[in-house]
C-alpha cells in the first residue's frame, strides 16, 4: 500500500512522533489503517474511543471522531455508541492495564453481550504511562517500580478471560506478527459481533529498561520473538514447555452469537 494511504488519515503526519522511541504503538496504528485501506473503509465511518495510557494518545494522531473515555470506561462508552449509532465501525483501543484492572469488569459484561466493538488491547506488561507500576499483565517475577524485588502475582490470560466470558472473536499478536494482525483486524471490521485483539508490544522506556536491562528497542522486540509460541505449536506441547511465553493466534471465532443491538433491546425492553 502507498504510504500516503496512511498518512492522509493522521492529523499531522510531519510532525515528530510522540511516542517514545521504540514503543509498539505506532506498530498497532499502521496495520489499523492498513487494514482500513484494504477494505476500503473511510475516516468517517469509524469512531475511536480510548482511555487512560500510552494508547489514548493515539487519539491525537488519527484523524478520526474520537472520544477519550475516563479511566477504565473505554467499554461502557464505546458500547454506548455502537448502539446509537450501529452503523460506524467503534474502535475501543485501550492498554493493558485500562483493559484488565479498574476496566476488567466492563471487558467481561462486553463480551457477554456481544456487542460489535472492535477491543484492541496495547499490552506493554506494565502501566508504562505513569512509570512503569506492576500491571495485571506483568509477568510472574518481573521487576517494575511498585515490584522491586520481582512480581509475586500471575498475570491475566486476557484471552481466555474474553474468551470465557463470551467474545465471539479472540486473538493475540505481537509487533513482530503484523501480517496477522492487519487480517485479524479485518476480519473484526466485517464481522458481527465482539472482536477482541491483544498485541503485545515492547515498552523499552519502562518495561524494557527496568525488567529486561535494555532500553533498545531491537533488544525488545527480540525478547518477544523469543518468547513467543504460536497455538498451534503451544497445543502439541506439554504445558511446561510453554508455560511463561506469549501464546499467539486465534483463539475464538463463532458467528453462531446474535448480536446485541438495538433490536434485541426493542424486542426484551
Amino acid at each position: 500500500m502507498e504510504m500516503y494511504a496512511v498518512h492522509k488519515d493522521m492529523r499531522n503526519p510531519e510532525r515528530p512522533s510522540i511516542m517514545c522511541p521504540g514503543c509498539g504503538n505506532s506498530i498497532i496504528m499502521n496495520t489499523t489503517l492498513q487494514a482500513m485501506a484494504t477494505l476500503g473503509i473511510t475516516r468517517e465511518q469509524v469512531v475511536l474511543v480510548t482511555g487512560a495510557g500510552c494508547s489514548s494518545q493515539v487519539g491525537d494522531i488519527f484523524q478520526f471522531d474520537w472520544i477519550h473515555a475516563p479511566h477504565g470506561r473505554v467499554l461502557p462508552v464505546a458500547t454506548g455508541l455502537k448502539i446509537v449509532r450501529p452503523e460506524l465501525h467503534v474502535l475501543a483501543f485501550m492498554g493493558d492495564g485500562d483493559c484488565a484492572s479498574i476496566g476488567g469488569n466492563h471487558l467481561i459484561h462486553a463480551a457477554r453481550r456481544n456487542i460489535a466493538v472492535i477491543a484492541v488491547v496495547f499490552n506493554n506488561l506494565n502501566y508504562g504511562r505513569t512509570g512503569g507500576q506492576v500491571a495485571p499483565t506483568t509477568p510472574h517475577g518481573a521487576i517494575s517500580t511498585t515490584s522491586p524485588y520481582g512480581n509475586v502475582e500471575r498475570p491475566f490470560d486476557l484471552c481466555a478471560l474474553a474468551r470465557a466470558a463470551g467474545a465471539t472473536y479472540v486473538a493475540r499478536w505481537t509487533a513482530l506478527t503484523y501480517g496477522h494482525l492487519q487480517r485479524s483486524l479485518e476480519k473484526a471490521f466485517v464481522r458481527k459481533g465482539f472482536s477482541f485483539i491483544e498485541v503485545i508490544i515492547p515498552c523499552p522506556t519502562n518495561y524494557g529498561r527496568r525488567e529486561l536491562r535494555t532500553n533498545d528497542p531491537a533488544d525488545n522486540l527480540l525478547w518477544i520473538a523469543r518468547n513467543t509460541i504460536t497455538r498451534e505449536r503451544a497445543d502439541t506441547l506439554p504445558a511446561r514447555r510453554w508455560q511463561g511465553r506469549f501464546v499467539v493466534g486465534e483463539f475464538a471465532e463463532d458467528d453462531s452469537v446474535p448480536e446485541f443491538s438495538q433490536e434485541l433491546i426493542r424486542l426484551h425492553g
